[in-house]
């Protein structure tokens, strides 16, 4: 397909501020679609076989929507790594001509990197990835996303250790709702200590979460340093 043509690619996303935006994938502000709302909310009715929700972003410092447990795992996994300075979710719509179809599709996330390149992510269980209908939508949002510069991912799992690792690890993000009995409480049940948790969450991910969680070392630091952004 003409470059072009995918430049020509409709987008509609919502600013910080809730504003509506219709532009193209040639014209967007990137920097202002990295931050937008999402453009629609996870639907949630009776019996239905996924699970959405919110998922609170230790990098956004907010919640994040995600319609499915997959997702959620995504959301674990672009929070603790160090190359994602944001996170949006449900970001934008595309809209556009894909040779004689119109597409039209709203990718799961959108991640920043900390130099401003930007992640267009599906996620989809690997069985359904190459089902037709979903494998033409992939490929042409691929084009797209190519055609502008973006990356684009679909995403379909972690290998369930790193993922059990990093949802451990995470247990300790939100320090600000903890106190120092609370500290001492989780200490005791064993295994490896707060600190080291968030020390392990926060400091450049330097872990290594192939093999269950040992005794990341963060000698000599205390509740009250990590407060204060103390480094180890």
């Amino acid at each position: 397909m003409a470059t072009k043509t995918l430049f020509d690619t409709e987008l509609m996303y919502l600013t910080e501020e809730g504003t509506s935006v219709a532009t193209t994938v040639g014209a967007v502000d990137m920097t202002q679609l990295s931050r937008g709302l999402p453009v629609r909310s996870p639907r949630s009715y009776a019996r239905q076989r996924h699970y959405p929700g919110l998922f609170w972003s230790a990098t956004t410092g907010g919640h994040i929507p995600y319609e499915s447990r997959l997702e959620l795992d995504r959301l674990w996994v672009a929070d603790f790594d160090p190359r994602v300075a944001w996170i949006s979710g449900q970001p934008m719509w595309l809209s556009g001509r894909d040779g004689n179809a119109i597409r039209r599709h709203v990718p799961d996330f959108l991640l920043t990197a900390p130099d401003g390149r930007l992640t267009v992510v599906d996620v989809k269980p690997a069985e359904f990835v190459s089902r037709p209908k979903v494998a033409v939508v992939f490929a042409w949002t691929r084009q797209v996303c190519e055609a502008a510069g973006w990356r684009y991912e679909v995403w379909s799992g972690e290998d369930p250790r790193r993922l059990a690792n990093i949802k451990a690890l995470g247990a300790t993000r939100r320090l600000q709702m903890f106190g120092p009995g609370d500290i001492q409480e989780f200490d005791g049940a064993g295994g490896m200590s707060f600190i080291n948790r968030y020390r392990a969450w926060t400091v450049a991910n330097e872990v290594g979460l192939d093999a269950p969680l040992g005794t990341y070392q963060c000698v000599g630091t205390t509740f009250e340093e990590i407060t204060d952004d103390v480094g180890c």
